[in-house]
């Protein structure tokens, strides 16, 4: 009796995979995308649209909804809405690219301080000259590990405003835990 349970459950299971992936738009070979002729994209959408497909009885893809077209006006795209009481507005401020080279070296980063403005773009050359060090600044993503004699590039926009800590996270000998640095952003 034990065994014919076990074999029921086993034989729900492959039922219920079997219909999932066939619902999914997921083949039942090699678990490769269905793609349809008609509308070559896997999902079912088109390249770029973020709206979900319409679906079936079936749970099958259909055509997705209509995209959507800009506004008219200038045909940059621009949505910009103007003040109240007429004129236009200004464009939105576009930041600078900084670029700095930041050495990692027991137990300092140098420069310790980098400033920019909120906005800029930030292109950071990083190169560890002793051993491996690491470089962390959470409050923008940035996590990278610098191995010596190697340079390590990082882009990001400066979308906030205060002072934060990029640190090294890599234990790197006794004076680990004071390698740190300050980022500004005005």
């Amino acid at each position: 009796m034990k065994i014919y349970g076990t074999l029921m459950v086993l034989a729900l299971v492959v039922i219920l995979l079997f219909g999932c992936t066939q619902s999914s738009g997921y083949s039942q070979g090699n678990g490769a995308p269905k793609v349809d002729a008609a509308n070559p994209s896997p999902s079912g959408q088109e390249p770029g649209s973020t709206a979900p497909p319409t679906r079936n009885a079936q749970g099958g893809a259909t055509t997705p909804p209509p995209a959507t077209t800009p506004p008219s006006g200038s045909g940059s795209g621009d949505t910009t809405t103007p003040p109240a009481g007429g004129g236009t507005a200004p464009p939105p401020a576009q930041g600078q690219v900084k670029e700095f080279s930041v050495e990692a070296k027991q137990w300092e980063f140098i420069p310790g301080t980098i400033t920019v403005n909120k906005g800029d773009t930030v292109k950071l050359k990083l190169k560890s000259t002793d051993v491996v060090h690491g470089f962390l600044l959470p409050d923008f993503g940035i996590n990278k590990r610098l191995d010596p004699g190697q340079e390590v590039e990082v882009s990001f926009t400066a979308d906030k405003t205060g002072s934060f800590t990029f640190y090294c996270n890599v234990p790197c000998g006794p004076g680990h835990r004071d390698m740190k640095g300050t980022f500004v952003v005005n």
